[in-house]
């Protein structure tokens, strides 16, 4: 009898660890995810977080399985984006007073890394380390700035074309339609803390004189008709004129 109890408990201890060995959000701390990699299956497809129940076989076998820990907390990213207009030293010639139609935009960027995304992003990006995926986080902060100044500067040409006033953007609607185009990382906030934006109004006029006087020059440079030849008209006359005699 004892020893069927004794056997019975080392079963149950047996089943025990192996439940426990395979209990892998025990691995992950709290505040962070994780993503599991097996020799045998892959990239498990679900995110792992602590005090969400996940079970895997594969952790079973030995150097089996790889479990990458990440740090999805919001990151704050300073973006400074800065050009000019097309054209815009051809167009600044057209005006007397030469302005300056450059821009420039500092962003303050608060950005997150989605959860439900990871696992896919993982998948396609193949990130080694927190600081592999902390590279692409400020990669991707720098292309929002871009589309940020982007939009921002289509907002300011269209209101000056329906001859509105643009003087605050409102960087709460730009950060709406921005998470929209984005698949696997979220903005939590956008605030321009600095901005240097040229006058639509004279970049336009500058535009249309310049195209004005590009038609005109282009117009200039159009070769004449040629004049007809007068010895060929004289030929043609008197051709005409000994068919009219009868060849006489």
């Amino acid at each position: 009898m004892k020893k069927f109890i004794i056997s019975v408990v080392f079963l149950i201890l047996c089943a025990l660890a192996v439940f426990f060995i395979g209990w892998v959000q025990f691995s992950v701390p709290a505040g962070k995810y994780g993503i599991l990699i097996s020799k045998t299956g892959g990239l498990f497809p679900h995110v792992i977080e602590s005090g969400v129940f996940a079970w895997r076989w594969e952790r079973l076998l030995p150097t089996n399985t790889e479990l990458r820990i990440f740090d999805l907390s919001p990151k704050t990213i300073t973006q400074t984006v800065s050009g000019s207009l097309p054209l815009a030293a051809e167009y600044t010639e057209t005006l007397a007073s030469q302005p300056d139609f450059s821009y420039m935009f500092t962003f303050e960027l608060t950005v997150r890394v989605k959860k439900q995304e990871l696992a896919s992003l993982m998948r396609a990006k193949d990130f080694s380390s927190q600081q592999a995926l902390d590279h692409w986080v400020q990669n991707q902060s720098r292309y929002i700035a871009e589309l940020a100044a982007k939009e921002l500067l289509r907002n300011e040409f269209d209101a000056a074309a329906e001859q509105l006033s643009y003087d605050i953007p409102d960087t709460e609607l730009i950060r709406l339609h921005l998470n929209e185009k984005l698949s696997s990382i979220e903005i939590t906030d956008l605030a321009i803390t600095e901005s240097s934006v040229p006058d639509a109004a004279q970049y336009n006029t500058a535009k249309l004189l310049f195209e004005q006087r590009a038609g005109a020059q282009a117009a200039q440079q159009e070769p004449a008709e040629p004049a007809p030849d007068s010895r060929t008209e004289n030929t043609g006359t008197a051709d005409a004129a000994q068919a009219a005699n009868g060849g006489v």
